[in-house]
């Protein structure tokens, strides 16, 4: 058989057994639609968190001073205002305070702290609500639940892992490690909703081509890749690497930094979160590699037909990617302000998404020779 003849599925051998086992479903398909889109509101809540300082603001999780609901009363603020200074600042306070000291935040810049941390923690609930809705409509009914319910409970598992690392990260105080894996398990938990969306919306074609597995393993390539970017991503937000060496294409006077100062040998594998120099060495260059491979994907793909939608969000993409890159470089130049920080991962979520549906489109639609 030659690489241009079709490769079917030999257990899809009529159009009923096809629809049966890629069963099309639009509403339930805009369910995880709309859930995926939810995943990536709270992971740019999650960037303001982070950004403004303000995950500490509640240090208990997931009760607040004893109660699930924010404080009202003045009694009830002054109560969480002496937690988070006690337990966050190392410091004693008898009452609030209005003006900023040393080891003191005032009250008012303590409130706005608390209410980012606290709507994230409830956009969190109320997307575990929906998923949970989710889950019922799927096991509910025998065909989804045969195809989609081992699916199904991995999202369960990703959602528990993450609700568990939004402790951890919180009574470890933001450590940068912790942070990744948090992210981590959002963009996995992401990429699940957003890919079974396509398979209901989008279902896979009967007949694909050699074409089709090849153009897609380039594409999971660059989907790895992106992904290896943002865990190094949310550990320059963890270890505040981009507040250091603010000077592109240089770190300091350095291309590549000398070896004894990219790799201390007291810190073995540790290099790989806590030395600073390495970590943004790390993210700069990687950022780099991921463009190489997208390109690459782009311009090797205008030999091939693929469908109308995956040719529009090839444009999309070159836009996109070509802009992250710009806008990394602006934000470490201008030590990281926050509005251009959650703007960086606001833009890698949505990369990270259109490069899930080229993928998506290539390994499951028919891909010829033009």
């Amino acid at each position: 058989m030659s690489v241009e003849t079709e490769i079917e599925d030999s257990s899809l051998t009529t159009s009923e057994d096809f629809k049966k086992a890629y069963p099309p479903d639009k509403n339930l398909g805009k369910w995880f639609l709309w859930v995926s889109i939810l995943v990536v509101f709270l992971v740019v809540i999650g960037g303001i968190v982070r950004l403004t300082d303000s995950g500490l603001s509640i240090p208990e999780w997931p009760i607040i001073n004893g109660s699930l609901l924010p404080p009202i009363s003045d009694d009830d603020w002054e109560a969480v205002y002496k937690t988070y200074h006690s337990v966050i600042e190392g410091v004693e306070v008898d009452s609030v305070y209005h003006n900023a000291y040393p080891g003191i935040i005032p009250i008012g810049r303590f409130k706005q702290m608390f209410a980012i941390e606290y709507f994230h923690r409830f956009i969190a609930g109320v997307l575990g609500i929906l998923y949970i809705v989710l889950m019922v409509k799927v096991l509910r009914r025998r065909e989804m639940r045969s195809h989609f319910g081992v699916r199904i409970w991995i999202g369960l598992a990703l959602l528990i892992l993450q609700a568990v690392m939004g402790g951890i990260v919180v009574k470890y105080d933001l450590q940068a490690e912790f942070l990744a894996v948090h992210l981590g398990l959002a963009f996995a938990f992401f990429g699940l909703l957003f890919w079974t969306a396509m398979n209901l919306l989008k279902p896979p074609d009967k007949t694909k081509t050699y074409y089709s597995k090849f153009l897609s393993r380039i594409a999971w390539t660059g989907v790895v890749a992106l992904f290896l970017q943002v865990l190094s991503g949310a550990i320059m937000a963890g270890t505040k690497a981009g507040l250091s060496w603010n000077t592109w294409p240089l770190i300091g006077d350095y291309l590549i930094p000398p070896s004894s100062v990219i790799w201390r040998s007291y810190m073995g594998m540790l290099n790989f979160i806590h030395n600073e120099v390495l970590v943004q060495f790390i993210h700069r260059w990687w950022a780099f590699a991921a463009l190489i491979v997208i390109l690459f994907l782009v311009f090797y793909s205008l030999k091939f037909k693929i469908t109308s939608r995956c040719r529009i969000a090839f444009r999309i993409i070159t836009s996109v990617v070509t802009l992250q890159v710009f806008l990394g470089i602006i934000t470490l130049l201008t030590k990281v302000p926050a509005t251009l920080g959650v703007l960086h991962l606001a833009l890698g979520i949505i990369l990270f998404g259109n490069m899930l549906y080229i993928t998506y489109e290539l390994k499951n639609h028919e891909v010829k020779i033009a």
